[in-house]
């Protein structure tokens, strides 16, 4: 909890407020919330985490799911 979170690119997207049950809560910079399965992060040298999903892919994944804090894992070969 509270490592930044990187999209793809390396754009910082927001910061890890939870993990549990094998689910990561993030809290993103545009003010939402997104649940992910902690398979779709990896961690980094540099203590940030990166997240297959660019920010714009992030924010059409909430928009979509307003009722559920979930997404699907990544899927873009990372």
């Amino acid at each position: 909890a509270g490592a930044t979170v990187k999209g793809i690119g390396g754009t910082e997207v927001g910061k890890i407020e939870a993990v549990a049950d094998g689910k990561v809560t993030i809290a993103l910079y545009a003010g939402q919330k997104i649940q992910v399965p902690d398979a779709g992060l990896r961690g980094n040298p540099d203590g940030t985490v990166t997240i297959g999903y660019s920010s714009a892919q992030l924010k059409e994944i909430v928009d979509k799911s307003e009722t559920t804090d979930s997404a699907p894992a990544p899927t873009s070969g990372q």
